[in-house]
């Protein structure tokens, strides 16, 4: 499990006087909020939206600052603040409609991105509270490869079927795993 073992960091700022309260919690997946409606989205931009954007908390939503002993409005942050040798990324597939309903969110996310190298050395520096976020047994610079893909099937939350694709350790080819069916990834 410690391989899996990393740590977000959630930050609190006053925005009458600057004081900062920070907390850190434990995580051995990271889950991604996916929009949607959008058209597409790519795996930078869920990233940048979970751990670089910052949440204004004003009117009812003010926090109490020990400084000023007051409500005040406060803009909260979460970042990265030690990665695991490994990340388990969780895409938040379902969502809770306004009448309390489950639905399926379709938007297709683009894994590529800008990166040349396709599903190898996705950088995780710029989600980080600092760069000392790496753990010892992790890559330098916070690059990490995509090594497997567990895809949902089906409609909703309810029902559907899943699969899987990884990529092998020796060949480096993807593979198709489906109940007991395994095949080569063509193409992209």
């Amino acid at each position: 499990a410690a391989c899996f073992r990393g740590q977000l960091q959630s930050s609190l700022a006053c925005t009458r006087c600057g004081f900062a309260s920070k907390t850190r919690e434990e995580f051995f997946h990271l889950s991604v909020t996916v929009p949607r409606e959008t058209e597409q989205v790519t795996l930078h931009d869920l990233l940048a939206a979970e751990f670089r954007a910052e949440e204004r908390l004003e009117g009812a939503d003010q926090w109490h600052c020990e400084r000023c002993d007051a409500k005040v409005d406060a803009a909260r942050r979460v970042r990265l603040h030690r990665l695991p040798p490994v990340i388990m990324l969780h895409l938040k597939r379902f969502a809770y409609t306004p009448s309390g309903q489950v639905r399926k969110v379709r938007t297709p996310v683009v894994l590529l991105g800008d990166a040349l190298q396709g599903l190898d050395g996705v950088d995780f520096s710029q989600y980080a509270s600092s760069q000392d976020a790496v753990d010892a047994g992790a890559k330098p610079a916070l690059l990490y490869d995509i090594i497997s893909i567990v895809n949902h099937h089906g409609r909703d939350a309810f029902c559907g079927h899943y699969t899987a694709n990884c990529r092998h350790c020796v060949d480096g080819r993807w593979y198709s795993f489906n109940d007991d069916t395994v095949g080569v990834v063509e193409g992209e």
